[in-house]
C-alpha cells in the first residue's frame, strides 16, 4: 500500500470521527433548542386557550348573575300568567343576551328546571321553533339536585362542537342556594353556551399537529396521537392539555438531521480533499520523487545515488540514504557471492542450480540440442563424518568439489545440492552434488562425463590427509528425452541417483521407462495413502517356533496387509516407507496396535500366557512423545498386560536421532513391553547401540541368515550371534526357507525360528484353528 493511500485511509476516519462528534454535539444542542422552543410555544398556546376558556366561563357566570339581579326573573316567579311570565322573562333577558353576543358563540340556551327534571322554561338562540332542551342538560340538573350541589359546571360535546354547561340552583323566594333542595321552591338556572373561539383555536392547533385533551366532570373528545411533549393547565371546572405529537417532533428532528448530515458531508469532503492536496504537495510528493530516484539506482551495474541538496527532512533522508548506499554497496558485493556460492566448496548453490537448469533447458529448446542433468551422491560420507569428524567430512567435500571442477568442462555448471527439502536436513544432504550440461548432440557425451566423474572416487578419494573410503552413486536424466520441464528433469535425475544407490552404489544409473514406472507406482501409492480407509487394511500373523520345546509356537508376529480398491494388493515394503514420510503412519500404527490388542484376547486364550505377540511400529513413532500417550490409552481401553507383547524396532532406523529420546524406549519398558531389534544385519546398527538400548530380543534379517552359507562371511556371522547371546538377548532368525537353514541356525544357537519353512503368514482364524 502506497503512502498516499495509507494517509488517505488514516485521514478519512479521523475526519469522519471528528466531524461526527461535532455533528452529534450540534444535533443534541439543536434538538434541545427545538424542545425548549416547542415548550415555550405550548405554554403560550395553552395560556391563550385558558384565557378564552375563562372568558367564556366568566361571561356565562355573569349572565346568570345578571338574571338573579334582574327584576324580570322575580316577575317571572311572582306572575301566574304563563304567557306573561315567558314574555317578561324573555324581555328581561335581552340586555344580558346582548352582552353575551359580544363574545362569539354559535349556540346559547337558558333553561329553568325543577328538582324532578321538569323543564319550566327553555330558550335557545336557534331558528328552530321546535327546538327542545337536551337530555344531557336535564340529567345534569337532576344529578346536581341529588348531589345537593348549588353550582355545577361541565363541558361536553365532540371536538370543535363543544358546549359549556353551567347550572346554579336557587330558592325562587330568596334567590340564594336552597336549604332544602327537594322543595317546590327550588329551581335550577341552566345556561349552555358554545365556546366558538375556543373551539376554533383548538382546531387550529390540531391542524398544526398538536394534541389537545380535556379533563373535567365529563370527558370531552381529544385528538388521539402519541404525545411526546405536553403542557397541562387547570381551568374553572377541569383542566386542559396541549402537546406535540411524536411524529411531529420526529419530523422536526429528522429535518434537523438531514440538514446536519448534508453539512457534515460537504464539510468532510471539502476538508478531506484539501488535506490530501496539501499532504501530497508538501509531504508525499517529495517522498515519491525520492522513491523514484532510489528506484533508479542499480547496484549490479554500479549506478550510484546523488543526494539531494534540500535542507528539509526529505533532503536529510536523501543524504542519509546516500551514506547507507555506499556501505550497502560494499556489503552487496560480498553478500552476492555468499548468496550464489556454497560457502564450503565455492560452487554454485541450490538456487543458482535451478536457475542454471532452467537457462540450459531454454538454450537447448532454442538450439535443438540436449541438456543432461547429473545427480551425484557420495556413498559412505556419513561413515567418514561419524568416524573421522566433521572437519574431515568438510575436507572431503572440498577436495571432491575441486576434482569435480577439473573433470567438468568450463561451460558446465557444477552445483552442490544442499537441503533440497528443508534447512533442517542441510547437513544430511551435504554429500549430494549436481552437474548440468547443455548443448549435447547425444547421450554418449553424457555417458562419458558420468564415467569421468565416477572415476574420481574409483578407489576412494585420495588427498594429502589420506584416502577416504567413499564412492559415488550417479543418476542421469536428459532433456528432452527423459523430461520436458525443469521440475521433471530434476525429479527424474534424483530418482535415477537413488536407483544407483539401491543397486549397490558406486555406479551410474540412467533414467529409464522402468524407473518411470516405479516412480508412477510410488506416486499412485502416495495418492491412495492420502485417502486410505482403515477398512482396506487387515492383519495376518506368522508364528515363530521354539526349537527347545519340540518346535512349539513361542510367539506370533502381526503383519499388515493393504488391499487397495484402486491399486489392488500393495506390499508393506511399498507403502510403509511412503507412509513414514507423511502423516499417515500415525493412523496406520494406531490401527495396527488397536487391532493387535483386540485380537490378543483370543490369541492368549488359545495359546496361553507364555506366548508373545509382536508388532512393528514406525521408526518415527519412537521419537514421538504422543506415541506413549496413544499406546497408554489403548492399554486402558483393552485392559491388556504389556508383558505379553513385543514391540519391534527396525534396525534400519537411524538410532542417532534417538539419543535425546532414548527415554521413550525406557518408558515402553516401564510399561512392561518387551523390545525387539528387527532386521539385524540389513542396516547400520553399531555394537555400542546394541548394548546401549534396552532391547530384549534381536531378530536376524533374512540377508543375515543367507550370509551363514557364504564361507567368507560365515564365521563373522556366527560370532555376532554368539555376541548377542552373551549379552543376554534372545536371538530369533527370520526368513527361514529350508531345512538346511533351520539346521545351521539351530547349531548356531538360535532358539526361535520363523519363516515359510515353518509357516506362511495367515489370518487370525486360521492360526487359531490350525495350531
Amino acid at each position: 500500500m502506497t503512502l498516499n493511500k495509507r494517509i488517505s485511509l488514516l485521514i478519512l476516519p479521523v475526519l469522519i470521527i471528528g466531524y461526527l462528534v461535532a455533528v452529534v454535539g450540534v444535533y443534541n444542542t439543536q434538538k434541545q433548542s427545538i424542545i425548549d422552543l416547542e415548550e415555550r410555544t405550548l405554554d403560550l398556546q395553552v395560556t391563550e386557550l385558558t384565557a378564552l376558556f375563562e372568558k367564556y366561563t366568566n361571561v356565562a357566570e355573569s349572565f346568570i348573575d345578571s338574571l338573579l339581579y334582574n327584576s324580570s326573573l322575580q316577575n317571572y316567579f311572582s306572575s301566574q300568567d304563563k304567557l306573561f311570565k315567558a314574555l317578561a322573562l324573555e324581555k328581561g333577558l335581552e340586555n344580558s343576551i346582548k352582552e353575551l353576543n359580544t363574545l362569539s358563540s354559535d349556540y346559547f340556551s337558558v333553561a329553568l328546571i325543577r328538582p324532578q327534571g321538569k323543564v319550566e322554561y327553555y330558550y335557545e338562540n336557534s331558528l328552530d321553533p321546535f327546538s327542545e332542551i337536551s337530555r344531557y342538560q336535564v340529567e345534569m340538573v337532576r344529578d346536581a339536585f341529588e348531589a345537593k350541589q348549588a353550582e355545577w359546571a361541565d363541558m361536553h360535546g365532540p371536538l370543535g362542537e363543544s358546549h359549556m354547561l353551567f347550572v346554579r340552583i336557587i330558592d325562587q323566594n330568596t334567590f340564594k342556594a336552597p336549604i332544602n333542595f327537594s322543595t317546590s321552591s327550588s329551581i335550577a338556572i341552566v345556561v349552555e353556551v358554545s365556546p366558538t373561539l375556543f373551539d376554533k383555536k383548538i382546531k387550529e392547533q390540531i391542524s398544526k399537529g398538536l394534541v389537545y385533551q380535556w379533563f373535567g366532570q365529563g370527558h370531552v373528545g381529544a385528538h388521539h396521537a402519541e404525545e411526546s411533549l405536553v403542557v397541562h393547565a387547570p381551568v374553572a371546572f377541569g383542566s386542559l392539555s396541549l402537546g406535540v405529537s411524536e411524529p411531529l417532533l420526529a419530523q422536526k428532528f429528522n429535518k434537523l438531521k438531514l440538514s446536519l448530515f448534508i453539512s457534515f458531508v460537504l464539510i468532510a469532503v471539502l476538508s478531506y480533499f484539501s488535506l490530501i492536496y496539501l499532504i501530497q504537495r508538501y509531504v508525499t510528493g517529495p517522498i515519491h520523487q525520492l522513491e523514484k530516484e532510489l528506484s533508479s539506482v542499480n547496484v549490479e551495474d554500479g549506478s550510484g545515488f546523488v543526494a539531494s541538496v534540500s535542507q528539509d527532512e526529505i533532503g536529510g533522508l536523501s543524504r542519509t540514504f546516500s551514506h547507507l548506499y555506499d556501505s550497502l554497496d560494499q556489503s552487496y558485493r560480498l553478500t552476492k557471492e555468499l548468496a550464489e556460492k556454497d560457502t564450503l566448496t565455492k560452487l554454485y548453490n541450490r538456487r543458482m542450480f535451478h536457475n542454471a537448469v532452467e537457462k540450459m533447458i531454454k538454450r537447448s529448446e532454442f538450439s535443438g540440442t540436449k541438456t543432461a542433468l547429473f545427480y551425484i551422491d557420495i556413498d559412505n560420507f556419513k561413515f567418514v563424518n561419524d568416524t573421522y569428524g566433521h572437519t574431515m567430512g568438510d575436507l572431503l567435500l572440498k577436495v571432491f568439489a575441486e576434482r569435480l571442477s577439473l573433470v567438468v568442462r568450463a561451460t558446465d555448471q557444477i552445483i552442490p545440492r544442499y537441503d533440497i527439502d528443508n534447512a533442517s536436513s542441510a547437513r544430511l544432504a551435504g554429500d549430494e552434488f549436481a552437474v548440468v550440461i547443455c548443448g549435447l548432440s547425444d547421450e554418449l557425451h553424457a555417458s562419458g562425463l558420468a564415467d569421468r566423474i565416477l572415476a574420481i572416487c574409483h578407489n576412494g578419494l585420495e588427498c594429502d590427509e589420506g584416502t577416504f573410503p567413499v564412492s559415488l552413486s550417479i543418476g542421469v536424466a536428459v532433456f528432452p528425452d527423459d523430461a520436458l520441464t525443469k521440475e521433471d528433469l530434476v525429479n527424474n535425475a534424483d530418482a535415477a541417483m537413488y536407483e544407483a544407490k539401491k543397486a549397490g552404489k558406486n555406479r551410474i544409473s540412467f533414467y529409464s521407462e522402468e524407473l518411470a514406472a516405479k516412480s508412477r507406482r510410488k506416486y499412485a501409492v502416495e495418492l491412495e495413502l492420502k485417502h486410505l480407509d482403515t477398512a482396506e487394511l487387515e492383519l495376518v500373523y506368522i508364528p515363530a517356533f521354539n526349537v527347545d520345546m519340540f518346535e512349539s509356537i513361542c510367539s506370533v508376529e502381526a503383519l499388515i496387509r493393504w488391499q487397495s480398491p484402486v491399486l489392488g494388493a500393495v506390499l508393506p515394503s511399498e507403502f510403509l516407507s511412503i507412509a513414514e514420510g507423511s502423516s499417515q503412519y500415525e493412523k496406520i500404527d494406531a490401527w495396527v496396535i488397536e487391532r493387535v490388542f483386540r485380537d490378543s484376547k483370543a490369541i492368549i486364550k488359545h495359546f496361553g500366557g507364555a506366548l508373545r505377540i509382536s508388532f512393528k511400529v514406525s521408526a518415527v513413532q519412537l521419537v514421538s512423545k504422543s506415541f506413549i500417550a496413544t499406546i497408554s490409552k489403548l492399554i486402558v481401553k483393552y485392559q491388556i498386560n504389556p508383558q505379553y507383547f513385543e514391540i519391534e524396532i527396525t534396525e534400519i532406523f537411524d538410532m542417532d536421532k534417538m539419543k535425546d529420546d532414548i527415554g521413550l524406549l525406557f518408558l515402553l519398558k516401564d510399561l512392561g513391553f518387551n523390545l525387539a531389534l528387527v532386521d539385524f544385519g540389513a542396516g547400520y546398527t553399531s555394537i555400542m547401540q546394541l548394548i546401549e538400548y534396552p532391547v530384549d530380543v534381536v531378530k536376524l534379517d533374512k540377508t543375515f541368515v543367507a550370509s551363514l552359507f557364504i564361507q567368507a562371511r560365515r564365521d563373522k556371522a556366527l560370532s555376532l550371534i554368539e555376541f548377542c547371546k552373551a549379552q543376554g538377548f534372545e536371538v530369533t532368525a527370520k526368513g527361514v526357507e529350508s531345512d538346511e537353514q533351520a539346521t545351521v541356525l539351530k547349531q548356531a544357537g538360535c532358539r526361535r525360528l520363523q519363516g515359510v519353512y515353518y509357516a506362511e503368514p495367515m489370518s487370525l482364524n486360521k492360526i487359531l484353528s490350525q495350531y
